[in-house]
Order: structure tokens, then sequence, then C-alpha cells
């Protein structure tokens, strides 16, 4: 409503905390990762024709919004479906050495929250079906129940970031507790709408402290409806506990990249190198794709992609010092070991961590260092195992959820700390 816009922003911020309403879901109605190429064409045909219809973007051919983001293992698509039918989508995208969508124009910002230790992710590409927008945004409202739950305990992240509208910022004031920088632009990422960026933690511990400012019935408190488990939210079945959901292959890939799209032609040798090095873990076959042989693989072939598998760990040197840290990335080569402490990097190490179910233990040593906020990292030491690890490359293949015949409601995860 234009009128409050008017009002002092406190008195906005309260009045849309007690309008808030949580109506109940339509009939076959689900949340779930997009694995399939229709639904994966859905969600990018209905974020086109949503984001053409507000002049966020101008009318592609394909009839599909996807580019660098979308093919990234680091992004997650997810889907509301009525039966067959995708009324809304959202993408998760984690916070890599790739960056996020907002660092070209937020990249300060960003690296501020890195700095105080927030594991990022951008929400974007949020579009609803226009017969939902205005029905007390039912759709919207479990998308954002799914991203809270998922980007916690799924992906290990801490805060949310996006770039709304200047106008939408009170909203997500209201609902989330976000805050927001100041500088207002124009966002080249959707067709130089205004852009204001918004941050978040959405972890359990931090959003509980604003169920007091709503009304306590749970069909107009957002906090309750978020943290209260609901069958129709469908969560990939892993043992990993944060970790990535890739559902790209060869054909995929192919298809919207070359065949649906032409968005290969649009992205840097730096960006293709990216994705094919990412998929290479799981695919043998990626060179037979037109749009990688045009590339020189031969200086990356050998570059393994780390894959986010956060963990506790603990680094043995070999006069029996014992250094504390976490696993935020890891291949069948190495991992980055995050840490404060400092270590003596002319020393061999033994690294023990569990992945999923395994447990191990393994000779490496320190190849680099990061004692600044680097390549969007934390503080710590790239680690290289002194043999390849195959048991590692082949948990982390079955990670790919087109690989799993079935998904099925996963049991609580662990809350991220």
């Amino acid at each position: 409503m234009k009128w409050l816009r008017f009002l002092p922003r406190f008195i906005r911020i309260k009045l849309i905390r007690q309008r808030i309403q949580i109506p109940s879901p339509p009939e076959a109605f689900q949340v779930n990762i997009a694995t399939t190429q229709e639904e994966l064409e859905k969600a990018y045909s209905l974020l086109h024709d949503c984001y053409v219809g507000i002049g966020l973007m101008d009318p592609e051919i394909s009839g599909l919004r996807c580019n660098f983001y979308s093919f990234l293992p680091y992004t997650t698509t997810v889907v509301a479906k009525i039966g067959d039918a995708v009324v809304g989508t959202v993408s998760l995208i984690k916070d890599s050495p790739a960056g996020l969508p907002s660092d070209k124009e937020f990249k300060k910002e960003n690296d501020l929250l890195r700095i105080q230790g927030h594991r990022l992710v951008e929400v974007s590409s949020l579009a609803t079906d226009r017969q939902f927008r205005k029905k007390a945004h039912v759709v919207s409202l479990y998308l954002m129940k799914y991203l809270q739950h998922y980007t916690t305990n799924y992906m290990g992240c801490t805060t949310v970031t996006c770039v709304v509208h200047p106008r939408a910022q009170d909203f997500y004031a209201a609902f989330w507790g976000f805050s927001a920088n100041k500088k207002i632009i124009k966002y080249k990422f959707v067709n130089n709408a205004l852009g204001i960026h918004v941050y978040g933690d959405i972890r359990e511990k931090g959003i509980l402290t604003l169920a007091s400012l709503f009304p306590s019935v749970e069909n107009r408190n957002p906090i309750k409806f978020c943290l209260k488990p609901e069958s129709l939210l469908i969560y990939p079945a892993r043992q990993i506990q944060h970790h990535l959901d890739p559902v790209y292959t060869p054909e995929l890939l192919l298809y919207f990249m070359a065949e649906r799209t032409e968005s290969y032609k649009k992205l840097s040798a730096a960006e293709m190198m990216t994705i094919y090095c990412a998929y290479s873990l799981f695919f043998d076959d990626l060179d037979r794709l037109e749009f990688f042989k045009e590339l020189s693989l031969s200086s990356f072939n050998k570059r393994a992609f780390r894959f986010f598998a956060r963990s506790q760990a603990i680094l043995k040197s070999s006069d029996g010092t014992l250094t504390n840290g976490y696993i935020s990335d890891i291949s069948q080569n190495g991992a980055f070991l995050a840490t404060e402490e400092k270590m003596d990097q002319s020393k061999t190490y033994m690294i023990e961590f569990d992945l999923g179910s395994h447990q191990f233990s393994i000779q490496a040593r320190i190849r680099w260092q990061n004692r600044r906020i680097r390549n969007n990292n934390r503080i710590g030491y790239g680690l290289e195992f002194n043999q390849v690890q195959l048991d590692i490359a082949r948990i982390l293949k079955q990670t790919h959820l087109t690989k799993k015949k079935t998904q099925v409601q996963a049991p609580k995860l662990k809350k991220a700390n």
C-alpha cells in the first residue's frame, strides 16, 4: 500500500508484522529442488516471464532466464509445484571462489560480512505465478520457509544476502530482521532496476528472537511458521551435512547452454572452465560437448574442483601438536582447512575428519595459506593429500542428485554453528 511509505520506518515495519497472514497451501502443493529438465525449464520460463513482465529483463528468444550462476553446482534451484505445474521458484547461490552475483556491485559489502565470519548464500531469481501474487503470497512464503531450513541445515550457511528494490527492504526487515546498506544503485543484473543490498542471519537461534514481535497465533507468526516441520517440503536425502546438491548432467548442460539457449556464447573462458572443472568429478565425457572443445583444456585438466563439505577437523603435526579447525571444501587431492591458528608449513601433518558416515585420517602437507579474505575463502590453509583419495571422490560423486533414484523427506540435520 502506497500510503505506508509516508509513515516513519519503525511504524511501517510494525504494521507489516501485524498484517502478515500464513494461508493454507493449495491441494497437491509441494516444494523441492529442481532435478529434471522439465522442472528446470519451467523454473527458468516462469522467471523469464515474471522478470519481463515487471521490466527486470528484455525478452529472450528462448523464453528462459538462465546465466552463469544457473549452471554452477553452488546454485540450488528450488521449485514450488501444484501437481506438475511450477508456480514458484527461487535460486540459492552458495558463496564460493566464483563469487556471488551481487559482488559485481556490492563486493565491498559482501567482503565485510565474509571478514566477520558470515557464511553467505545469495537468494536470487524469486518468482511466482501471476495467479498467486495477490493470494496472501502463499507460494513465496513457502519458498522462504524452504530456503530458511535448506540454507542453514543443508548448505551450512549463516547469512542470507540479496539485492531487492528499495521499496522491498521494509518487508525483509519486518519478516527476517534484515539490515540494509544505504547505497542504492542501478543493478545491471536486472536491467538497471534500482537495488539495495540487504542481509541477515536466518539460523533458527537468530530468527527466534523475532517471534515475539509478531502475533502469537501461528498462522500470523512467520517465525513459528518457518520453524514448524512440513511434509510438503521435500529435502535431499544425503549423509554429508553441509554440502552441495548438483543436478546438471552433460545432457542438461548441452540442452540449456546450447540447444535451448545460447548461454555459452555469453560466458567468458574462465566461467566456462569453472563449469567444466566442476562437473568433471561426476562425468568423464564432458569433452564431447562442442562448447568445451573450443577451450584450451590442457592447463586445467589437472585442477580438481573442490566441493564444499563443512566438517570439524583435527590436524596433527609430526611432533604431536594438534590444530583444530574445519574443512570448508574438499576434493580427492586436498582440502581447505579454516583455522585462526598459525601453523608451520615445513612440517608434515595427519588430518582427521568425517565425511558423511566415513572417517578419514590422511597424511597431508600445507601448500598455501590464506591470512586474509581471498577468493571468498576463510582464513586458513590449503592442504594437499600425499595420495589421491579415491574414496573421497566416490563419496562426492554420490551427491549428484540425478544419480539417486528417489528423494525422500530427510531427517532433521544438526544446526549450523
